[in-house]
């Protein structure tokens, strides 16, 4: 019968190794970057502008509004998912007043975007299905570069940032590093030149009709220009802020502005801010990880040395 002191070295032999084998496929299970957390909630963005402008569409046409102009994108992550890849649903929309307004008559647009994207990178996995709550078809769309999502451990660059109004990325610049409720924010600033949006696809609202001064009517398109500040949390990528300042105008072909489509100069708030960087608090620090992979792995060769040495050092014979 094997000697207490022998039993005991074998046990810390078989436990070591099965502590350094852990450590070995722990990436496997112990993801390094911080990854989208598949339980994502409260993630809304809200954007009032209390002097903005609105077009108004009716029976008999349009109309042009001025007043409260409230944006509101709001983000859900749906099944299927896995540990790379979710599916996400982006609820985007404008209305006319405040976000409590929210009704069918006070909608200027409002649509649903549904597709896969890569829970560490933020990288789009497929393509968007976009559903219209007014009277337009489905339609479907690449999603280029970033929309709430950057890549994890987000660098001081310049990234392709997506707008869904032109349903293309455009450049978004590292201004500054911030440190906002103990967290490392990254703001990215983003420039959109005067575009002709019925150019890139064709929308409902992409053109309209517009009458020329000999009372006659020629074309109108919609033209999308502004400024976007992104502020991202460094470790997540998650957006968790953004200010704009966007004006969309219906012109001529040669870009002569003829009436405002949207005029909307605003930031998110606060609350919504705080609520999405609580969100990012939540998510596994990379550093995490990496110090259980690190404990697994020494404990489990001290372990093994401890057990080795009680096995096979040789003992007395009385």
């Amino acid at each position: 019968m094997l000697p207490k002191s022998r039993v005991i070295s074998i046990v810390l032999l078989g436990l070591g190794a099965a502590l350094l084998v852990a450590g070995i496929i722990a990436p496997q299970f112990l993801h390094a970057s911080a990854r989208l957390p598949l339980d994502l909630s409260g993630a809304t963005y809200t954007l009032t502008d209390e002097d903005g402008a609105a077009v108004e569409f009716s029976e008999d046409g349009t109309d042009e509004y001025t007043g409260p102009v409230t944006y509101q994108m709001h983000v859900d992550l749906q099944e299927p998912a896995d540990a790379n890849n979710a599916t996400v649903s982006i609820g985007e929309s404008t209305l006319r007043g405040h976000a409590e307004d929210a009704a069918i008559s006070n909608l200027v647009q409002a649509q649903i975007w549904n597709y896969s994207i890569d829970r560490v990178t933020g990288e789009a996995t497929s393509e968007a299905d976009i559903s219209y709550q007014l009277a337009s078809p489905m339609a479907t769309s690449a999603v280029e570069g970033y929309w709430f999502k950057f890549p994890s451990n987000a660098e001081k660059t310049t990234y392709p940032a997506f707008d869904p109004t032109l349903r293309a990325a455009r450049d978004a610049v590292f201004e500054e590093e911030l440190d906002i409720d103990g967290r490392t924010v990254y703001r990215y600033h983003q420039d959109i030149a005067p575009e002709n949006v019925a150019t890139l696809y064709a929308g409902a609202f992409n053109t309209t009709t517009l009458e020329t001064e000999d009372g006659g009517t020629e074309a109108g398109y919609l033209f999308h220009s502004g400024t976007r500040d992104l502020y991202v949390d460094q470790e997540t990528g998650l957006l968790v802020g953004l200010d704009v300042d966007i004006h969309d105008y219906y012109a001529d072909r040669e870009g002569n502005a003829d009436h405002d489509a949207l005029v909307l100069q605003a930031a998110s708030s606060d609350e919504d801010r705080s609520a999405m960087l609580a969100q990012a608090g939540k998510v596994p620090r990379e550093a995490t990880a990496h110090n259980v992979r690190l404990g697994l792995l020494i404990g489990g060769g001290v372990l093994i040395a401890l057990g080795a040495f009680g096995t096979f050092w040789p003992r007395r014979k009385n």
